[in-house]
């Protein structure tokens, strides 16, 4: 069984407004999530996250638009548990749509008559939880006590099958409060290791030399700074340094993050978070003197350049372009290195990936934008 996840707000906007008067619900929008983090939420909405127009099906984000700006709006968050099959064809649907987001507009009739009960449906147009609604009953992830054009937020609250995991403010719930604590953290530490090493200082010769180099490589496991010109990226490589010093793994990154202004944050952290993660992985097992990772980030003839090497323990077959290990270890061609495919294949990039001389390699390329 797999999880789908239904993020209900009411953000207070002039439509949000609109709808609450005309319904007095207390939530007038939905969104889809198909991963716990939220990472990544689908819904139509504002394309860009912060005017009313252009409108349609498009990807939220916790940290980004609307959520960011008010984030003191009621919210709940549904878990829907469905069959790998009916997961899969949801977020196969809710992808297609995002991809073709131009072929797509937002339903402001349908809006505004489904709040008087009356069914309006116009081709290729959704308000947020008509989307919400044909995404799932269309996948064969749930059944609908009415006509998807008819379904508003507020109805979830009330479907059967559906866990509630939490209700309250949008700035305490849960998966956001983490993407804040992420970022607070590596704050925190850095000033901590900056204050460390200032005292380290003053002590001088008081502590015997060996005493104090041990906690000075101490204090380095957790000096994380970086600045990339990103800061979804510098959180992940902060994040990804400090558990590298603590497995011995050296990682050398040299990344123009100013360039991925096009990337939305949870692709960000998708696309990097999974490849440093198998990178990882992959190189702990090895030789000291093995446990290397590489990632260059760099803008070349237009193109947005993406490259991450690691050491490689055995030889790795491919199979659809995918890597494999010859022990079937599933981590190479799992959701990670297709997901990691996904978010280059839907900017129009390509994706390469060799190994070679014991070393495993990754290439992607995207077009600036």
């Amino acid at each position: 069984m797999k999880t789908i996840y239904i993020l209900l707000t009411r953000s207070g906007t002039l439509l949000s407004n609109l709808v609450y008067r005309l319904t007095g619900a207390r939530y007038t929008h939905a969104s889809l999530a198909f991963d716990e983090d939220l990472s990544c939420l689908y819904s139509s909405t504002r394309k860009n996250g912060y005017t009313m127009f252009p409108a349609g099906p498009s990807r939220e984000y916790l940290d980004r638009g609307v959520f960011r700006l008010r984030p003191d709006v009621p919210c709940a968050l549904y878990a829907l548990e469905v069959s790998e099959e009916a997961y899969a064809r949801a977020r196969r649907r809710a992808d297609h749509m995002m991809a073709h987001g131009n072929l797509y507009r937002f339903n402001v009739l349908g809006l505004i008559l489904c709040g008087l009960h009356i069914r309006w449906q116009r081709r290729r147009h959704y308000f947020c939880s008509q989307f919400v609604s044909e995404v799932l009953e269309k996948s064969g992830a749930v059944d609908l006590p009415k006509d998807s054009t008819l379904m508003h937020p507020s109805d979830y609250t009330t479907l059967p099958g559906l866990e509630c995991l939490y209700t309250g403010p949008l700035r305490e719930l849960p998966q956001r409060q983490q993407m804040e604590l992420s970022k607070e953290t590596v704050e925190l530490i850095n000033i901590k290791c900056h204050d460390i090493r200032k005292q380290l200082y003053t002590l001088g010769s008081r502590v015997p030399t060996e005493e104090l180099d041990e906690l000075k490589k101490a204090v380095d496991i957790y000096d994380s700074t970086v600045k990339t010109g990103n800061e979804t990226l510098d959180v992940l490589l902060a994040e990804r340094s400090i558990v590298c010093k603590g497995r011995g793994i050296q990682l050398d990154y040299i990344a123009d993050g100013a360039k991925l202004d096009f990337l939305k944050p949870g692709e960000v952290y998708s696309l990097f978070g999974n490849a440093l993660d198998n990178a990882i992985e992959a190189v702990t097992p090895l030789e000291p003197d093995r446990r290397y990772i590489g990632l260059q980030v760099r803008a070349e003839r237009g193109m947005l350049l993406i490259r991450m090497e690691n050491c490689a323990a055995e030889p790795l077959h491919f199979v659809d372009g995918l890597p494999q290990t010859t022990k079937g270890d599933a981590r190479w061609h799992g959701f990670g290195v297709k997901s990691i495919r996904r978010i280059v294949q839907q900017h129009g990039g390509t994706l390469t990936m060799q190994a070679q001389d014991g070393m495993f390699r990754l290439v992607a390329l995207l077009p600036l934008k």
